[in-house]
């Protein structure tokens, strides 16, 4: 979807370089998404190991999706200064990624001194932090209302042009 926004504004289908970083934005999510599914599936008590790679992969996938974002937006805005929405979602995308990356700090930080200290309360605030992230990570994606507000999006039952799919008598 983000990448037919994209190529939808002729400065970024003009230029190679914004072109191939749109194309790399969506690949870069398609994982972060992957790296959240499995972090999801799999518990860190279930198998600590998966789990923290997992998290590792989807902070790594999150916050490349977030700056390469951030850069698109930006060129977005200054290619056109007059458009409110574009302005609008670019502050909330920053505000949120400064949040998250801030967040994220944090949480690290935490980790690490309840893993050294074993200090009551500590691995509280650790997952808190690691909520923090997953929502704001979330309130990011949900700036997609900012860029698609304007759009109608249709679901379409496709059975009777694909003969080949429809159901058993």
């Amino acid at each position: 979807m983000y990448y037919n926004f994209y190529n939808s504004f002729a400065s970024i289908r003009n230029n190679e370089f914004l072109r191939k970083a749109a194309t790399v934005n969506c690949i870069v999510n398609m994982l972060e998404i992957l790296a959240l599914l499995l972090l999801t599936y799999v518990s860190s008590t279930e198998n600590y190991g998966v789990h923290e790679k997992m998290f590792i992969s989807f902070m790594v996938f999150s916050i490349a999706h977030m700056l390469i974002t951030l850069y698109l937006f930006r060129h977005l805005r200054d290619s056109d200064p007059e458009d409110v929405d574009l302005r609008r979602s670019l502050t909330w995308k920053h505000r949120l990624a400064v949040f998250n990356w801030t967040i994220f700090v944090m949480s690290l930080y935490f980790f690490f001194r309840h893993n050294k200290h074993c200090e009551p309360g500590v691995y509280t605030l650790f997952a808190l932090c690691e909520y923090l992230v997953v929502l704001s990570n979330i309130f990011f994606h949900g700036t997609a209302y900012f860029d698609f507000k304007d759009y109608v999006f249709l679901a379409k039952n496709t059975r009777d042009e694909f003969p080949s799919f429809k159901r058993p008598a």
